[in-house]
């Protein structure tokens, strides 16, 4: 199996309509067009994609990820993203802003707390 992550082109539109009928097909075009949408592509065959926009000109939103059910739950096992590639990133930690009181528990018995990403 060779998977790959890429860029579409114009000739995958209906690949792209089977797997996300939402827009039309002038609508994909220009998100081809605008570099905004990724495929996954398995074998030759378009068989994902990952959809975003720009929300208020500044900020872009990962709007929908889709990928075939038939492909669903196998894996590349790192043909895509080879993890000896992969670099340690940095530690992500959360530190509190504002604390609930422990009466306000979450599904999982855990305290609810909102607070703010602090990278370290």
């Amino acid at each position: 199996m060779s998977a790959s992550v890429r860029l579409p082109q114009l000739a995958d539109v209906k690949a792209l309509q089977r797997l996300d009928p939402w827009p039309k097909e002038h609508i994909w075009q220009q998100k081809i067009a605008g570099g905004e949408v990724i495929v996954l592509e398995v074998d030759g065959v378009v068989v994902g994609l990952a959809r975003y926009a720009v929300l208020w000109t500044t900020v872009p939103f990962l709007g929908l990820i889709e990928i075939a059910a038939a492909q669903r739950g196998r894996g590349t096992r790192g043909s895509c993203f080879p993890t000896s590639k992969i670099t340690s990133a940095p530690k992500v930690t959360w530190r509190s802003s504002v604390r609930r009181k422990p009466t306000n528990r979450n599904r999982s018995g855990g305290t609810c707390i909102w607070g703010s990403r602090q990278t370290a």
